[in-house]
């Protein structure tokens, strides 16, 4: 990994990250898949902080990193459009996806393109969704940095292990929970195999590093007013709740349905081996740390690096076990088996490669938008913005919905509202949401609600959109049930309407008269 590697190869991984990259840019960068919801979500904040506001203290966020960088790049470009904002997340997944090459091809050898080719598929087709590339992006920096830390832990190399730490935790606390985790275990790993000196002074250098990395944070705490409460309410909400995600049922393998088609995403049999080889080799990863620190066996700092964070990342995954969040937590787990398929070329880690390949094709593929659209073969077009994108039947009804709404509504620029989970209409419209909380799926207390209640009596929302659905199919995850105060509120305060189109599964009031 960390050996001299010639120009020629430098320039052979960053070409094969980039054409991965741009053709699945040019495959689905114009699908309007999630784009209300979990999309418009990052979108939405990315077009606020060009105008100035702040994530997390004026609206509801992810860690403030992805923010800054999106803004940055949107701004640069010239446009706040989903486009742009696609453009972003593509340029930030070229940087995570080019490491990843690096540090899965050994050094001081020749590259076999064919296998840096389809390595950066199989990284490429994990990285999804793809507006959550800064998640993958920010993982491998982990292991990257760990891994050149193993290789020659110098002091230089700790405290920059520890600044990409802190960097990562900028861009997300839990990669920077997890970052701690798997340092810790590191530094410990290093020290029980003496080639640290002292630990104490090694975590002090680290922590130090930590600590540089995390001063942006660190920063907007202390210099920008308001941040610092909001903050830390963020951080006490999670306490409160005694959970990061809402919960799904493990799909073990053993539990798949057999009767549907993997072409259409019914793969879950595949999946659910993948939790199950998560968990199992985030176990065999700390079990051979600590038995290459009794038996002095030295092992390669990518199979450090990985095992170190495997467990930490399976978390992740499991916090609400399906596909999507498998992605979102598996990096470890697949950079450790693509460098020791690559490690040797023997038939056993070929074949190991070759299954790893079709194991991800069968389970990934069928999620990914463009495959989707292909698939249904009749997914209409609709006009967001500036911008013409070709969307799921869902999506279209509701944005069409949506823009009748505004026109009838909605024309003079007035705000409006839609709960629980669609961010996206903001954005698509360029409005600012009535509420702080632009993602409403966790209950919330009496307190809180009246607060938002008195942002919406100060936005006057012209219209409100309330998609009243059980997520997950629990009757206790209804916005009426985690917001009723606020949901009553506008039951009291505006007039139920016909909706544009009756099968939508949503709720439109409007200002009583």
């Amino acid at each position: 990994m960390l050996g001299h590697r010639s120009k020629a190869q430098i320039r052979l991984l960053i070409l094969s990250a980039a054409t991965v990259v741009v053709i699945s840019l040019a495959w689905q960068g114009h699908i309007a898949y999630h784009l209300l919801s979990d999309e418009g979500f990052l979108w939405y904040g990315s077009q606020r902080v060009i105008l100035g506001e702040v994530p997390i203290r004026d609206f509801m966020a992810y860690d403030p990193g992805r923010y800054y960088w999106s803004a940055a790049v949107m701004t640069l470009i010239g446009d706040n459009g989903i486009i742009a904002s696609r453009l972003a997340a593509a340029l930030f997944q070229l940087i995570g996806l080019f490491l990843a090459l690096l540090a899965i091809t050994p050094a001081n050898k020749p590259i076999n393109v064919i296998r840096v080719l389809l390595s950066s598929v199989t990284l490429g087709l994990w990285m999804l969704p793809h507006f959550k590339a800064f998640d993958s992006t920010v993982a491998i920096w982990l292991i990257v940095s760990f891994a050149y830390l193993c290789d020659q832990p110098t002091r230089g190399r700790i405290y920059f292990a520890g600044i990409v730490v802190g960097i990562t935790a900028f861009f997300g606390r839990n990669h920077g929970v997890y970052g701690v985790f798997g340092g810790l275990l590191i530094l410990s790993y290093l020290r029980g195999t003496q080639r640290l000196p002292s630990f104490l002074k090694a975590f002090a250098i680290w922590s130090g590093g930590v600590i540089t990395g995390y001063l942006p944070m660190i920063l907007m705490l202390i210099l920008v007013p308001g941040f610092w409460p909001q903050f830390w309410e963020s951080v006490r909400f999670l306490f409160t709740l005694k959970q990061t995600n809402l919960s799904l049922p493990i799909p073990w393998p053993w539990l798949a349905d057999f009767q549907k088609s993997w072409l259409d995403g019914d793969c879950n049999f595949v999946v659910g081996l993948f939790f199950l080889a998560l968990m199992i080799y985030g176990l065999v990863g700390i079990i051979s740390l600590a038995w290459s620190v009794v038996t002095k066996q030295p092992l390669s700092p990518v199979y450090i690096a990985s095992a170190a964070l495997a467990l930490p990342y399976a978390h992740y995954a499991f916090s609400r076990a399906d596909a999507y969040h498998l992605a979102l937590g598996i990096f470890p787990f697949l950079l450790g088996l693509l460098w020791l398929s690559n490690l040797n070329r023997d038939l056993s880690r070929t074949l190991g490669f070759a299954i790893l390949f079709l194991a991800t094709v069968v389970s990934m593929l069928p999620y990914q938008p463009g495959w989707r659209a292909t698939r249904a073969g009749n997914w209409p077009a609709i006009q967001v913005g500036n911008t013409v994108l070709i969307a799921d039947p869902a999506t279209a009804g509701a944005m069409k919905s949506v823009v009748i709404l505004m026109d009838q509504y909605a024309v003079d620029g007035q705000d409006f509202l839609v709960a629980p989970i669609w961010p996206g209409a903001y954005a698509a419209f360029e409005r600012k949401s009535p509420t702080w909380e632009i993602y409403s799926l966790f209950p919330q207390s009496e307190l809180f609600q009246e607060a938002e209640i008195e942002r919406i009596k100060k936005s006057n929302p012209s219209f409100v959109l309330i998609f009243d659905y059980a997520l997950d199919g629990l009757e206790e995850r209804r916005f009426s049930r985690t917001h009723p105060h606020i949901y009553r509120f506008i039951q009291n305060n505006y007039a139920p309407i016909q909706v544009p189109k009756p099968d939508n599964p949503f709720s439109v009031y409007v200002v009583r008269k």
